[in-house]
């Protein structure tokens, strides 16, 4: 499969669990556990990096170390900064 193809399916799975979550539970708090916000982040490096895992590594590392030991809030950022490069 074609990194466009990848880069589209995340941001349309994306769009539609923010919407699904959204319709349905209006009030609710959204939490992810850092074992599948790793899973999630490292989906994101595959639609972005496609088969270039030294790339993909590259990027993914600090992602992982700055959630784990620091704020949440500067990955955030750069994974939107990802999306508006797409």
């Amino acid at each position: 499969m074609s990194q466009a193809f990848y880069q589209s399916r995340a941001r349309a799975s994306l769009k539609l669990a923010r919407r699904l979550a959204d319709d349905r539970w209006p009030q609710a708090r959204q939490r992810l556990d850092f074992y599948h916000a790793v899973q999630h982040l490292a989906a994101v490096g595959r639609a972005l990096f496609g088969e270039d895992k030294a790339k993909l590594t590259t990027w993914l590392k600090p992602l992982v170390k700055q959630l784990k030991n620091q704020s949440s809030i500067p990955v955030i950022r750069q994974l939107e900064e990802a999306l508006a490069r797409c």
